[in-house]
C-alpha cells in the first residue's frame, strides 16, 4: 500500500508573497514620485535654471533619510529659468506640476504657442515673461489662471490693447508692462 505524505501548509509562503505585494503597491507611487521629481530638477537645472521645493513628509522620516530620497516628499512651487534656452516644447512638461506657484521665463525661447501649456496651473501665482515672443495671441491661454496676483510682460510683442483685454479679464493681477 502506498501512503502519500501531505505536503506542509504554504501559510509562509503565501504570506510572504501577500507582504512583497503589500510593500510594492506602498513603494512604487513614491519611487513614481521621485523618478519625476528628479527628472524635473535635472531638466531645470540642464537648462541652467533653478526649482525651489517645499519639503513635505513627516519629519522623523526626513531627518532618517538621506537628502536625494526625501524628493518623493517635496511639492516643487518655483521654477526659475529665467536667461535659458529653454522653449515652447519643453513647456509642456510643466502640466505635471500644478502646484507652481512662481514660473520665471523671462529673457527665454517662450512664444504664444508655449502659453497654452501654462493654461492649466490653478495655483500658479507670479509669472515672468520678459523679454520673450509672447504676444497679445497668447494672451487668453493665461485668462484662466485663477490666483495669479503678478505677471511681468515688459519687452514682449504684446500691446496696448492686448493689455487693456487681459486687465478686464484679470482685474486682480498687477500687470507689470
Amino acid at each position: 500500500m502506498m501512503t502519500f505524505l501531505k505536503r506542509p501548509p504554504r501559510t509562509f509562503y503565501y504570506s510572504a508573497i501577500a507582504i512583497a505585494l503589500l510593500l510594492a503597491a506602498v513603494a512604487l507611487p513614491f519611487a513614481h514620485h521621485y523618478y519625476v521629481q528628479r527628472s524635473l530638477i535635472t531638466d531645470v537645472e540642464g537648462f541652467g535654471g533653478s526649482v525651489v521645493m517645499e519639503p513635505g513628509g513627516p519629519i522623523w522620516l526626513r531627518s532618517r533619510l538621506p537628502r536625494e530620497l526625501t524628493y518623493c516628499f517635496d511639492t516643487p512651487r518655483e521654477i526659475h529659468l529665467g536667461n535659458t534656452t529653454v522653449d515652447d516644447g519643453w513647456l509642456a512638461n510643466l502640466r505635471d506640476y500644478p502646484s507652481l506657484e512662481m514660473l520665471g521665463l523671462a529673457d527665454t525661447n517662450v512664444t504664444d504657442a508655449g502659453l497654452v501649456h501654462l493654461s492649466d496651473m490653478p495655483h500658479l501665482q507670479v509669472l515672468w515673461l520678459s523679454n520673450t515672443a509672447v504676444s497679445d495671441a497668447g494672451l487668453p491661454s493665461l485668462q484662466g489662471l485663477p490666483k495669479l496676483v503678478l505677471f511681468y510682460l515688459d519687452g514682449t510683442r504684446v500691446t496696448e490693447a492686448g493689455i487693456t483685454t487681459l486687465r478686464k479679464r484679470l482685474s486682480h493681477v498687477d500687470i507689470q508692462w
